[in-house]
């Protein structure tokens, strides 16, 4: 009788810590239902999915300027880099439009995106300061501090 009693009572332990976990989701959307007037294309607020974006476009600005050695290699990114600082400069003006985040909304995004975001700044400071030395560089250096001051 206890085994009839404890499998059961396992599994339903198993189920609430894996939904607790955040690896498991609930879709409360009915199958074939679409939801509409929403710029949230991954779950969460449309500031969470513009948090989202904002990290990816910091981390591929680190990306597009690990591999800069020298000024031709700058010359090279510069386009690129340009493009990315103007995209995040755009996600930052959408997220202006939202308004100010209210201290939940801050702590979710802190715990949901923080070390990533702390992990970003760290790279891209490291990066800033590498291709500083670099002639012709400065401009780009101080779009890159604005960029970095506004993690």
């Amino acid at each position: 009788m206890r085994k009839m009693i404890a499998i059961p009572s396992l599994f339903l332990l198993a189920a609430i810590a894996a939904a607790c976990s955040g690896k498991m989701s609930f879709n409360t959307t009915p199958s074939g239902a679409t939801t509409t007037g929403s710029n949230n294309q991954g779950g969460g607020s449309s500031r969470e999915s513009l948090t989202e974006q904002d990290l990816a476009v910091v981390e591929d600005i680190v990306a597009a300027l690990t591999p800069i050695n020298n000024q031709n290699d700058l010359n090279a990114a510069q386009p690129k880099l340009l493009g990315l600082i103007q995209k995040h400069k755009d996600i930052k003006e959408e997220e202006k439009k939202l308004g100010p985040a209210t201290a939940q909304e801050q702590d979710a995004l802190r715990r949901k995106y923080g070390d990533r975001a702390k992990a970003a700044k760290v790279r891209l400071s490291q990066e800033m300061v590498r291709i500083s030395r670099l002639p012709n560089a400065q401009e780009l250096y101080h779009q890159l501090a604005e960029v970095n001051n506004s993690l």
